[in-house]
């Protein structure tokens, strides 16, 4: 994707949308020593400009822009490509000039930017072959001495301490040469030990930045080369794409380490005497820095003493404990299990601490503190919890009863033993034996043998739509171990939407139903959720395999019809082989029918019929509507488990009869026909100031409505966003591009939508405005209209602006179309 542009700015406002869908251009090589991946600087996704006009500029057989005072001889037909990026207007080549006011972070003035990625910027797609560490090459040049360095980085983090420096004799200034070393405290034209590098985490494409320091600087392409030599040889171009390697390896000595510590035990309490098992996990966290010396540290409070270690790394002076771990790779972890003995009655805090020979840059991760708290010793107790419900899914204004089940798995008795816990927000319990007030309950259990368990009954009602969590606990005088000591049971309630047909189609959603009739505590439909779908499931499993349920598990759904007649049903569901749900409209069996899934691969799918023994799908199923007004949907489990996802409700018998059925976006499946109009002939603009136009947009559909509506306007290149009120919409500018959101509109509706422009600078343009919706438009030529806009200057400009500026305006906009015409003819040669 090479872009032929004078205004690069312009262009990548423009180019940015592709940088989601299209990967890098680029050239893979890859030896036994090396794998390199090679870009050509003028192949970016985008190009960030800063504050006075400091911008990357192309220069190639079709481009030479003139941007003083930068007077350096146009190269381009050395460089690789024969193109090349160069950032102008190069105010700063001499240490002379070093006196200019320098820039700061938002690249005001001078032409130097000290912190990395502050500067103006280029980024690169690229499609990584497998992860790693690369080192990154850059091939540049400069006319001047300071006109010789740039930041890398990766998804817009900088990694790397310095950047790039590229020191060239004075009598090859203008050539082109390969560097990677970063520029240092003590070699300021970089360290060929400390090369740039950036860490890659997983294959595929990632956003690599090319970021200036010094602006005049001359960048023709990089190479990102991952060692695979097993650090015995060194990798670098030569020439323009040449690799060559040599003996030898790449150390980091920055002497900057990143360690943590953190602890784990499976029982925060003991009794006086008892010992607790505590695992300690330290990791370096740094992706480049190994280091040696490495010592755990932890401190013992009074009463707590070392009985145990099982990998004999630790010693115990006094209250230290001395863990040698030696040397840690970088990215290493490693584990210890330590066993303390607590003997005094109290809260016991363990303190534990990471060091190594280097110093660490991150020391908030150096410490973790994990407190014990010691009861006094006491009888063998040992109390656990458990709850469960009959039905974890309902609806609200559902009730079910939890049974809590305390258990002494001591030996001896336990007493004074007390169960309480907190309800979800919104829900309601009541409970024998109980207490319940302010959202919290507490059940008096007394005395409780060894052995023995005693189960307590709460009732729940949900009034409130939504996830819930119950939890709970349970303490005694004694209690040996807490590990066992809580639960925490998960519930989902529905709100019971009433689904809405509309022009011919309803879409309903498994997990709104309004009443849920589980047949057993197991065999029901239970709400699960992952990243893309939340589905209900006929078993509290992820294991879609059970055998067939014994008995129906119904979900009943309030439906709204606008027109009688036939229906077909189709749903969206998963299952491991083959599986069926039953289907019925207003409570008559002969009104519905089976709905089969058969599947080939464990993928949601479509079914819109039965089937037989041989998963060949037989009639579509159908369901006769005779009224208008809200009826009753049954979906009832019959064979085999299965994931529900959603279901539709159509009178097109084609949306579902192929088995395939639609897409999870049904409604994108309808087309309308919007029409937009306006009586303004042409855009009366004036720089500076909002100006409002009237627009008319009518959805001339009689079946379909519109989801999604929005208005978009094009051509205006200095466009800003407005911030809208109640009678006129937010237009959001991304790309160069202006955004309204309209919403819904309904079959036949028409509606007056006030839209805000605002302009930065005076000119013409022609301007594109059109209405879109997320489903197809039958007639797209009526939803487009076409204006001429003349923006006036604003008061800012004065009266004097003259014509000119707007010819210069005009002539601007040539230069635009220019661009896109050549970037046009530049992708399609690409292609």
């Amino acid at each position: 994707m090479h872009k032929r542009a004078l205004s690069l700015a312009v262009l990548s406002a423009l180019l940015s949308p592709l940088a989601a869908t299209w990967a890098q251009a680029q050239t893979d090589f890859e030896q036994s020593n090396y794998l390199a991946i090679h870009v050509e600087a003028e192949d970016f996704i985008d190009s960030r400009a800063v504050a006075a006009g400091f911008e990357w500029h192309l220069f190639d057989s079709e481009n030479a822009p003139v941007v003083l005072p930068d007077d350096d001889y146009v190269n381009y037909q050395s460089a690789s490509g024969q193109a090349y990026m160069e950032l102008l207007p190069d105010r700063r080549r001499y240490g002379g000039d070093a006196d200019l006011d320098r820039a700061d972070e938002n690249g005001q003035v001078g032409g130097l930017w000290l912190n990395q990625g502050s500067g103006p910027t280029l980024t690169y797609a690229v499609n990584f072959p497998e992860p790693g560490r690369y080192v990154v090459h850059v091939r540049s040049t400069g006319h001047g001495t300071e006109d010789n360095s740039v930041f890398v980085g990766i998804n817009g983090d900088y990694p790397n301490a310095g950047p790039i420096q590229v020191c060239i004799p004075s009598a090859q200034k203008g050539n082109w040469v390969w560097k990677y070393q970063q520029r240092t405290a003590d070699q300021h034209c970089g360290d060929v030990n400390v090369p740039a590098i950036i860490d890659v985490g997983s294959a595929g494409v990632h956003n690599v930045q090319i970021s200036a320091r010094e602006d005049g600087v001359e960048f023709d392409s990089f190479f990102l080369i991952k060692d695979k030599s097993n650090e015995t040889k060194i990798c670098s171009p030569s020439g323009q794409t040449d690799i060559r390697c040599r003996n030898g390896a790449f150390t980091y000595p920055d002497n900057f380490v990143d360690f943590a510590v953190s602890s784990a035990a499976g029982d925060t309490h003991a009794q006086a005497g008892d010992t607790l098992s505590v695992t300690y996990t330290v990791s370096n966290e740094d992706l480049r820095d190994a280091s040696g010396g490495v010592v755990l540290a932890i401190d013992m409070p009074e009463g707590v003493s070392l009985v145990a270690d099982a990998d004999g790394q630790c010693s115990a002076a006094g209250s230290l404990v001395s863990c040698d771990l030696g040397y840690m790779a970088a990215s290493a972890q490693t584990e210890l299990t330590l066993g303390f003995q607590f003997d005094k009655i109290g809260t016991a805090a363990l303190l534990a601490s990471i060091s190594s020979i280097k110093t660490d840059q991150n020391p908030d991760n150096d410490t973790d503190t994990l407190e014990v708290t010691v009861s006094p010793a006491g009888p063998d107790v040992d109390l656990a919890l458990d709850m469960s419900s009959a039905k974890t899914t309902l609806a609200v204004g559902d009730s079910t009863s939890v049974t809590l089940r305390v258990s002494n798995e001591g030996s001896e008795t336990a007493e004074n033993v007390v169960v309480s816990g907190l309800l979800p927000a919104g829900i309601t319990g009541t409970a024998e034996n109980c207490t319940v007030a302010d959202g919290e309950f507490n059940c008096m259990v007394g005395e409780l043998g060894a052995g023995q368990t005693h189960p307590l009954s709460l009732t729940l009602d949900f009034s409130k739509a939504g996830s819930h969590t119950l939890a709970a606990s349970v303490t005694a005088a004694f209690d040996h171990s807490s590990g066992n000591d809580s639960d925490t049971l998960a519930f989902y309630s529905s709100s019971g939407v009433v689904f809405e047909e509309q022009g011919g189609l309803l879409v309903g959603e498994a997990e709104l139903f309004a009443m849920h009739h589980p047949a057993t505590a197991t065999a029901g439909w239970f709400l699960q959720s992952d990243a893309d779908t939340t589905a209900l499931v006929t078993a509290d499993t992820a294991d879609l395999t059970d055998a067939a349920l014994g008995a129906e598990a119904q979900l009943v759904y309030r439906v709204f019809i606008n027109k009688p007649g036939t229906y077909y049903f189709g749903a969206r569901a998963l299952t491991a082989e083959r599986a069926s749900v039953s289907v019925m409209l207003d409570d008559d069996a002969a009104n519905g029918g089976l709905l089969a899934f058969c599947a080939t691969s464990d993928s949601w799918l479509w079914s819109g019929a039965g089937a037989d023994g041989s998963c060949e799908l037989s009639e579509p199923l159908a369901l006769t509507v005779d009224t208008v007004g809200e009826h009753r949907l049954t979906i009832a489990s019959t064979y085999q488990a299965l994931a529900l996802d959603k279901f539709i409700l159509s009178a097109d018998e084609q949306t579902v009869v192929d088995g395939a059925g639609v897409d999870a976006t049904v409604y994108a499946d309808k087309s309308v026909d919007l029409s937009l109009s306006t009586a303004e002939q042409e855009l009366q603009l004036t720089a500076g100031v909002t100006s409002d136009i009237t627009l008319e947009i009518l959805n001339t559909s009689e079946d379909h409505a519109a989801t999604d509506v929005t208005v978009t306007v094009s051509g205006l290149s200095s466009l800003e966003s407005v911030s809208g009120d109640s009678t006129r919409c937010d237009v959001l500018v991304t790309s160069a591009e202006g955004l309204c959101e309209i919403g819904a509109l309904s079959p036949g509706e028409t509606r007056e939508v006030t839209l805000p422009l605002r302009v930065s600078a005076a000119g013409q343009s022609d301007v594109r405005i059109a209405v879109n919706a997320l489903q197809s438009d039958a007639d797209e030529a009526n939803s487009v209209l076409s204006l001429t806009a003349e923006a006036a200057p604003g008061e800012a400009a004065g009266a004097s602006a003259s014509t000119e500026s707007s010819g210069a305006a005009l002539g601007y906009f040539f230069v635009l179309v220019g661009a896109m015409v050549a970037f046009v003819r530049r992708r399609q040669h690409m292609i």
